[in-house]
């Protein structure tokens, strides 16, 4: 199951690198209309689903946008919020993989536990701090600050000192090393939606899940390619 995950996240990956390229050689300009989901669908010879997954990948950060009935528009060339093509210290990608590591253990069994019990004021909470992390798209340190205080929010809920102090100190280096420079705001943005939905359908094995692929997704060992 997780081979079949991993390939599909692979192939949504090559599609994303493929629209990039498109909108830095300029052929899909900005303001004009891209081609739909259909004619991508049978152009890269994947399916629907796969074009949808990396479209989103730019929606979310305000590099596309949709209109049905319309289609998909390129709003801005800027491609910098993904937050690839930097050099890294491998002193510093080894302590954020051994973050991420730690983090990737910890939370998706607290989203668990929060998924069954969330009350509305919960809910309301994470809503509220979700909004703002989208609002705060390309401002790394506000970004940094509402991504932590999201973690944090849901750690809190477990009443339990220890673990609450953990994922503290964790949150605290992360913002510290600045991820979202390296890592882009899509992660944030994507992943957070998604755990809020299964949160709000009080779905816990959904939220295990979502946020198991949320620390995962950043999860990069030294050596190995950003």
């Amino acid at each position: 199951m997780k081979e079949t995950h991993n390939k599909e996240k692979d192939l949504v990956d090559e599609i994303v690198i493929y629209m990039k390229k498109k909108i830095e050689s300029g052929e899909w300009a900005v303001n004009k209309k891209i081609p739909s989901e259909n004619k991508l669908s049978q152009e890269l010879n994947v399916g629907r689903g796969t074009i949808r997954a990396a479209l989103q990948r730019f929606q979310v950060l305000g590099i596309m946008e949709s209109w049905q009935g319309k289609g998909t528009f390129v709003k801005t060339s800027d491609l910098s919020l993904f937050g690839k093509g930097f050099t890294v210290d491998p002193r510093i990608l080894n302590d954020m993989y051994t973050i991420r590591q730690a983090r990737s253990i910890v939370e998706p069994n607290i989203a668990y536990n929060v998924a069954k019990t969330a009350s509305t004021e919960l809910i309301e909470c994470l809503k509220s701090l979700h909004q703002q992390q989208k609002e705060a798209v390309g401002d790394q340190e506000r970004f940094s600050m509402l991504d932590a205080q999201f973690h944090m929010t849901l750690a809190e809920t477990t009443e339990n000192p220890i673990i609450i102090n953990f994922i503290g100190q964790l949150l605290d280096q992360t913002v510290c090393l600045n991820s979202n420079k390296i890592f882009g705001y899509y992660g944030g943005v994507y992943y957070h939606s998604l755990i809020l939905d299964a949160i709000i359908q009080h779905n816990p094995e959904l939220a295990h899940k979502y946020m198991k692929d949320h620390m995962e997704s950043e999860l990069i060992k030294p050596g190995q390619q950003i």
